[in-house]
């Protein structure tokens, strides 16, 4: 176990570059996430070379209340129980060194991985399954569609209703670019209009600026038209294999023309285009029911005729039982005030 130098920070992400599951285990993930200290906790095999890790963000969130948090972590085989090991030694340091109160991981294992579910239990942790909406940081259901097949056979996969939207909208003129940077203010406007109309919090531009500085050219935004104006728009990162949709916005004006269909369609296009084996729509619903607030999102996606990830959602190491109540009562306040403030916005 080695807790990695920052100057050989390079090495691991040439691992976790061909490893990951996600962008947010890369160390350009830190670069976005600047309120967080980090760390890399690195394993190494016979031969020296790395064979596991984990990017480890650090978080003073009250005074003397700081949580150690591994985001989609680690990078390597998550059910090899000699490499958490070795990596939960390294965690314990980081833990001693920051006096933080709990370790949180939410790696992209299955609900139902007993395996791995039992393994984490066997090291101490704690974990709430099947947890709700918003019990957790990262949404613990994502909705997936494979890439390996060729694009007449992709477009032919999607359900009907999907296939006919994006037909209307390139018949009615709609057209969408891929740009870099330069389309980031359009999008951060679009944006904050689409959180006011929906009810949901917005980043700001500097946070999407932080993306470009962190990932380059392998963050992309697709702003599409219609007559003239912007009328959708969604960021894009590529990272080891997969386009991940990360924010998108729409205009309430031309709706009808299902520019937001054409959208993905393209953006699935582009991310076959870079090899991609996988575009993640991320989050859907927990509660996939015509309930949910999110449903209206779940049925725009499964339009593309893609698969619901169930993931596990979290597990944490508590090192401060005081403490954890402490963030878990704060936690639930701030749900809270958010539901009040959704609510108003209605």
């Amino acid at each position: 176990m080695e807790i990695l130098d920052k100057r050989n920070y390079f090495e691991y992400e040439q691992f976790a570059s061909k490893h990951a599951f996600s962008f947010m285990q890369s160390v350009n993930w830190a670069k976005v996430k600047t309120e967080w200290q980090h760390e890399v906790i690195v394993a190494r095999d016979d031969n020296g070379k790395i064979c596991g890790g984990m990017l480890v963000l650090i978080r003073e969130i009250f005074p003397k209340v700081v949580l150690l948090y591994s985001p989609r972590g680690p990078v390597g085989d998550v059910h090899d129980k000699q490499l958490w090991e070795e990596l939960l030694k390294g965690v314990k340091i980081l833990a001693d060194r920051y006096d933080a109160f709990m370790f949180k991981v939410d790696p992209l294992v299955h609900e139902d991985d007993e395996e791995f579910i039992s393994m984490a239990y066997s090291f101490g942790f704690t974990h709430l399954p099947k947890a709700r909406e918003y019990d957790t940081i990262q949404r613990r259901y994502n909705y997936v569609l494979n890439l390996n097949t060729d694009e007449d056979s992709l477009l032919m996969s999607f359900k009907s209703k999907c296939r006919y939207h994006i037909r209307l909208a390139q018949r009615s003129g709609v057209s969408c670019e891929i740009l870099g940077r330069e389309g980031l203010s359009d999008f951060a406007r679009l944006h904050e209009i689409t959180g006011k109309r929906k009810g949901f919090s917005v980043r700001s531009k500097e946070y999407y600026e932080k993306l470009f500085d962190a990932f380059g050219e392998n963050v992309k935004i697709m702003l599409c038209s219609y007559r003239g104006e912007v009328v959708s728009g969604c960021l894009l990162c590529t990272y080891q294999g997969v386009t991940s949709y990360i924010f998108a916005a729409s205009a309430e004006k031309y709706k009808n023309t299902q520019a937001s269909s054409l959208m993905n369609w393209e953006a699935i296009k582009y991310a076959k285009s870079k090899g991609c084996h996988t575009y993640d729509f991320m989050a859907v619903p927990v509660d996939l029911d015509e309930k949910s607030c999110m449903w209206g999102v779940y049925q725009f996606k499964s339009g593309f005729n893609g698969e619901v990830k169930p993931y596990a959602g979290e597990f944490d190491l508590v090192f401060s039982n005081t403490r954890t109540n402490i963030f878990n009562t704060a936690l639930k306040f701030k749900h809270f005030i958010n539901q009040l403030q959704l609510k108003a916005s209605k």
